[in-house]
């Protein structure tokens, strides 16, 4: 899969101009972002990809923030989330058992992730210091901001379901959202 081929393919559509055209700038954290000049209707956008899957979300004035992971073995899931994960999301990941906890742990990080590239700052985001929900079978949410606490209201969080064997995240600014999903199959062209 061609990510930025596909990536250009899709904002051409909302921006109406060709693919080949559209330039980038790059925001202080190396964030792209379309230039001003050619953004009338200011799209925010992100981009995940993890294995062959691939996922971008779009958005008009909000800022946006997506993951995706694929679900996998990960025998270390406990003391990666006692490093990254807030105490109160670490204390839920222990009571799991280990096959919940697998699928708890991607769905966490993803959530996670999601919302600190939706914050435009990454991983330089303290992730100790906010709280998403864990559980793979609960919706996902923000359950606290300890650094801001007042912009729980700010922010929503939706899962998505990009097949089986992965999970996924996105975050949109000043909620509510509607979330709208496609599959585009592309070949792999190089």
């Amino acid at each position: 899969m061609n990510c930025r081929r596909s990536l250009r393919d899709i904002l051409s559509r909302y921006l109406r101009i060709r693919p080949a055209d559209i330039k980038f700038r790059y925001e202080v954290n190396g964030k792209p972002e379309v230039v001003e000049e050619q953004n009338e209707p200011e799209l925010r956008f992100n981009v995940s990809h993890s294995a062959d899957v691939a996922i971008l979300a779009v958005s008009c004035n909000r800022a946006v923030g997506a993951d995706i992971e694929a679900i996998r073995e990960q025998p270390d899931c406990l003391e990666l989330a006692k490093r990254y994960f807030s105490e109160r999301e670490y204390r839920e990941m222990v009571a799991l058992s280990p096959d919940e906890r697998r699928r708890a742990f991607f769905a966490c990080w993803t959530r996670k992730e999601a919302f600190v590239k939706a914050c435009g700052v990454g991983l330089s985001y303290p992730l100790t210091e906010f709280s998403v929900s864990v559980r793979a079978d609960v919706a996902g949410a923000i359950e606290e901001i300890s650094l801001e606490p007042n912009a729980l209201s700010r922010w929503s969080l939706m899962d998505l379901h990009p097949g089986r064997g992965f999970a996924g995240a996105v975050v949109c600014e000043n909620p509510p959202c509607r979330l709208a999903c496609w599959d585009l199959q592309v070949q792999n062209l190089d």
